[in-house]
């Protein structure tokens, strides 16, 4: 049971997929950091279904206490979060029409929030300008959902500018995936060829 449960754990590794439907989701809010217009990085905050927060935490909450302590947390970064960086952490980072995935996040925690399974992590950015973030598996194992406010930006430089937050679809800069790819397959898309499906992601935006 454990083994099964730690391969659903985001390594998407249990089957293939017989059809581009979900079956897991999370809900995704983003915390941007800001030095004046260079933006150091952002937060990702999950919190997941209670199926799937279920079948992790029967696991990994080895006391029962309804608590994660630094073990229990270890074990999950160690058998299920990190299994993600075969899959970009599901983060994407636009700038102009290029997008990429980070290779490494930063500062992974976890813990149980309300009874389900959450996970936080940095994820370093270091550059100027306007920060275009799309949350997305393209799978489509995991479903991503969005709460209606979902980000935050926080200024370290006092007396610096504040960005104008935005929600919206990407129309321009598509996503490529192919609906019949295995879920152990991380092959990436960067143009369309007959097989393939498109998916607009949709975006946090942080904007000056």
């Amino acid at each position: 049971m454990k083994r099964i449960a730690l391969a659903l754990s985001l390594a998407l590794a249990a089957a293939a997929l017989a059809s581009a439907h979900p079956h897991m989701s999370l809900s995704s809010k983003l915390e941007f950091e800001f030095e004046g217009k260079k933006c150091r990085g952002f937060w990702v905050d999950w919190t997941f279904d209670p199926y799937f927060s279920a079948s992790i935490l029967r696991e990994q909450d080895r006391n029962g206490d309804g608590k994660l302590d630094a073990a229990e947390i270890r074990g999950i970064h160690d058998n299920a979060f990190i299994n993600l960086r075969k899959y970009g952490f599901f983060t994407y980072v636009r700038s102009g029409s290029v997008r990429r995935s980070p290779e490494t996040v930063e500062k992974f925690t976890a813990e149980i929030r309300g009874g389900r399974l959450a996970y936080r992590f940095f994820v370093p950015v270091g550059s100027g300008g306007d920060v275009n973030v799309a949350i997305m598996d393209t799978t489509y194992f995991c479903a991503v959902q969005y709460p209606e406010n979902p980000a935050t930006a926080v200024q370290l430089t006092p007396g610096g500018p504040t960005p104008d937050l935005r929600r919206a679809v990407d129309k321009q800069h598509p996503v490529y995936y192919d609906p019949s790819q295995s879920s152990t397959d991380n092959s990436k898309h960067d143009k369309w060829r007959p097989g393939l499906e498109t998916a607009y992601p949709e975006e946090i935006r942080a904007v000056f």
